[in-house]
């Protein structure tokens, strides 16, 4: 965990902050329906938004992306808005920063249509959130937290004393 200091439509305030890797890969095996299951043990209520398989070989990753979240508050139902800091593609020995176009395709067995196809599809859906996703309004009813805007400093723990005062500290307090 961490804290970051964060730019929002009401000001700027210290936020704590997470980092976490993505991957997108390609789904070969049975696929256990998790939320269903989550669902029909719930009795019909699930927040379980994901499905699970048995394993994922190592040459079916497609894309890796390393994302900052900012927490806007102690629970989850507060949400966070994520940003994508960095994003490689899989060539089925590593990943790398620029995308090889001929390597990439043998991860669709060659078929540069369907490798065509990906990439349109998750450039679409990167550059539809604009690099960031924001969850959480739909919990919180009719109160509305700031809009997070950017992240201005990261992992400000060392900061000075004076740059945190303990009233800052709160979930996204004003400066």
């Amino acid at each position: 965990m961490y804290l970051a200091q964060v730019r929002t439509d009401q000001g700027t305030g210290v936020y704590l902050a997470t980092e976490t890797y993505l991957f997108c890969f390609k789904v070969t095996g049975d696929v256990a329906d998790t939320e269903g299951m989550a669902k029909e043990n719930a009795g019909g209520a699930s927040n379980c938004k994901e499905r699970g398989v048995e394993g994922i070989p190592l040459s079916n990753f497609l894309v890796g992306m390393r994302v900052r979240r900012i927490h806007r508050g102690p629970a989850r139902g507060f949400g966070l808005k994520a940003f994508i800091q960095e994003v490689r593609y899989w060539d089925g020995t590593t990943f790398n920063r620029q995308l090889d176009m001929e390597k990439f395709a043998l991860q669709f067995g060659g078929d540069t249509a369907a490798r065509d196809e990906f990439l349109q599809k998750f450039n679409t859906s990167i550059a539809s959130r604009s690099n960031r996703r924001q969850e959480g309004d739909e919990h919180r009813g009719a109160r509305r937290s700031a809009e997070i805007l950017q992240i201005d400093r990261w992992d400000i723990r060392n900061a000075p004393p004076a740059e945190l005062k303990k009233r800052e500290l709160l979930w996204g307090a004003n400066f």
